[in-house]
């Protein structure tokens, strides 16, 4: 019985920081969209694009970024992906995973790993997906 009070209470205290975490963060987007002009996600891709960023990669990463910002807060360019919406390592591979598999490219394993790039702002991000779709190194 008290192994159960136990789990239960453990399992309430990650669920109340959850919930703290999670108002934190769409407090400090807000606080960011307030000191900025949003960004359409046409304006987004153009301004990928205009950066050498294919349509098609800007497209792509605007539908597997999008969800980690919190309106009023949009994407844009020059936004570093572990900074603005907080996207860190594990989840920039998922998405070059996704990337791949949506391109019908090689998944990226042990055996063929690949250099991420470090701390990259979208357009960056965008290139480099780009140079793996073409099969150059970045």
């Amino acid at each position: 019985m008290t192994t159960i009070v136990a789990v239960v209470g453990v399992a309430i205290i990650l669920i109340v920081a959850t919930f703290a975490l999670n108002a934190i963060e769409r407090g400090r987007q807000r606080a960011i969209a307030a000191q900025r002009e949003p960004m359409s996600a046409e304006d987004f891709v153009q301004g990928l694009m205009q950066g050498g960023v294919s349509r098609e990669t800007a497209e792509f990463l605007l539908s597997e970024v999008a969800p980690w910002y919190v309106a009023p807060l949009t994407p844009q360019p020059d936004d570093r992906l572990d900074s603005v919406p907080r996207i860190d390592g594990d989840h920039m591979g998922d998405i070059a995973e996704a990337f791949c598999e949506r391109f019908g490219l090689p998944i990226p394993s042990g055996r063929a790993p690949v250099e991420m790039p470090i701390n990259p702002t979208m357009a960056e991000f965008g290139l480099w997906l780009d140079a793996q779709r073409a099969g150059r190194a970045v």
